[in-house]
């Protein structure tokens, strides 16, 4: 727990150990499963839990990609027992005509699954944002990409094509007006009328991260050239610039995160310490900085690699991909932009989509991979950590998106949370703690923001 006085006290870091063992061991042993036997084998621990080294400042959050929560039996109330801080919100397009997340700004193709769009229908977005309010939650708003429209394929999600606006002039248009609906509660719409949140501003949105996997071609409605990414660093860093400045001309108080790239080093670079890949450019280079750099890291990407690579990157990849992520990132923050965050948006076991007929993404070897992850990212001084992704199969999911059953990674990241909590933090408390830390407040508004049990933007 973070040291805030008189209202809390410090957890060590080196008792994370103990208890990170002792969970793995009280969960995986509660999840009947059945498995080969193994040969019987004996180790030895010795820790000194005695010794306190630091304090716990790292959140642990899920996100939701589709509006189906209230359609799964049991799914709300999972996310309201579970009660992460945050919870991540990837909205796209993908997923069928029913799974538009993004609104069109234009009446257009849905390009995944056919069918026509008209302008500004929120009702999927709307629906995810209540789901998360509901759990008394906070929302951050991952706007993936642009809408199907701004994009030159006309065909099929996935077709060849680009961004038709190069100067991102629309799209940043486009995310003002998000802004205004959530936080002003309507906006005048390029098409004449206004657009009237039905919730006013009662679900007024404060964390937006403005894009998802620059890098990944086939992570947009059009792929490019399937190789080449549609948006690199240069033109990120245009498209951020363009469109930071439009969202806080709206409303000022908002955070902004970015640029959530595939992995640190992302595809474009794939080497450390680059200063031409997206998070020095971005850093470097924005106008207006970004309150939280945020990057993914999975243990692996295909189903046939090995448990080793999974851990330690044997071969790359692994959590020790993400640890050496993290201190690269960090390296470049203190050059560039000191005390700014950072975000893991995105982890599991493996990307691979598909069921691992190992089952390591929902059984004990999952509970041992996420509660290490969570150790190293602890130690690295990451500030969130969003699994991928709260309603999934068993590859991904939390729980089941069928029956709404909670796999053994929820039990796993419930009692995480709950052994290493970072409680909810007043505003006293916030300026004692920048005051030991050395740190102004602003600073420590940007390092606890999942936390802080009032908004900044009315504080007085």
């Amino acid at each position: 727990m973070l040291v805030l006085r008189p209202r809390s006290n410090g957890r060590g870091l080196l008792p994370i150990v103990v208890a990170v063992l002792t969970l793995v061991a009280s969960i995986a042993a509660s999840w009947s499963i059945t498995q080969p036997a193994a040969a019987a084998s004996t180790a030895t621990l010795s820790v000194d839990a005695a010794t306190v080294t630091g304090t716990v400042n790292t959140t642990l959050s899920t996100q939701i990609v589709w509006p189906t929560i209230s359609g799964t039996p049991n799914a709300q109330a999972r996310l309201n027992t579970l009660a992460p801080q945050m919870v991540r919100i990837h909205a796209g397009t993908d997923g069928g005509f029913d799974n538009v997340v993004l609104p069109f700004n234009v009446a257009g193709k849905v390009l995944e699954g056919g069918g026509t769009k008209q302008p500004w229908d929120f009702a999927m977005m709307d629906s995810m944002v209540n789901s998360v309010k509901a759990a008394g939650t906070i929302p951050v708003m991952n706007v993936r990409y642009a809408p199907d429209p701004m994009y030159t394929c006309t065909g099929n999600f996935g077709d060849p094509g680009t961004l038709r606006d190069q100067t991102y002039g629309v799209f940043s248009d486009y995310m003002a007006n998000l802004v205004r609906y959530y936080n002003l509660g309507s906006f005048t719409m390029p098409q004449g009328g206004t657009k009237t949140n039905p919730a006013g501003t009662a679900n007024r949105i404060t964390w937006w991260e403005i894009w998802n996997e620059p890098d990944y071609p086939w992570e947009n409605p059009c792929t490019g050239d399937g190789t080449n990414p549609i948006v690199n660093p240069t033109q990120y860093v245009a498209l951020w610039n363009a469109t930071a400045a439009k969202m806080k001309a709206v409303d000022p108080t908002i955070k902004l995160v970015g640029p959530a790239p595939s992995n640190h080093p992302s595809l474009v670079s794939g080497t450390l310490h680059d200063s031409t890949d997206y998070v020095p450019r971005l850093l470097a280079n924005s106008t207006i900085k970004p309150d939280a750099i945020s990057f993914h890291g999975y243990g692996g990407w295909d189903n046939t690699q090995g448990d080793r690579l999974l851990f330690d990157g044997n071969g790359g990849g692994g959590i020790k991909a993400d640890i050496d992520g993290l201190a690269d990132i960090k390296s470049w923050i203190a050059q560039y932009a000191p005390g700014t965050p950072v975000w893991l948006t995105e982890t599991n076991v493996s990307a691979d989509p598909g069921l691992d007929p190992a089952q390591r993404a929902w059984n004990q070897f999952s509970a041992a991979w996420g509660a290490s992850l969570f150790r190293a990212m602890v130690l690295g001084g990451l500030s969130v950590i969003h699994q991928f992704q709260f309603l999934e199969s068993k590859q991904l999911g939390l729980i089941d998106d069928t029956t709404g059953t909670p796999l053994l990674p929820y039990w796993r990241d419930y009692y995480l949370s709950r052994y290493f909590p970072v409680g909810k933090i007043e505003q006293d408390q916030l300026t004692d703690y920048a005051s030991r830390k050395g740190w102004d407040v602003a600073t420590a508004e940007k390092w606890l923001a999942p936390n802080l049990n009032f908004d900044p933007a009315s504080k007085g």
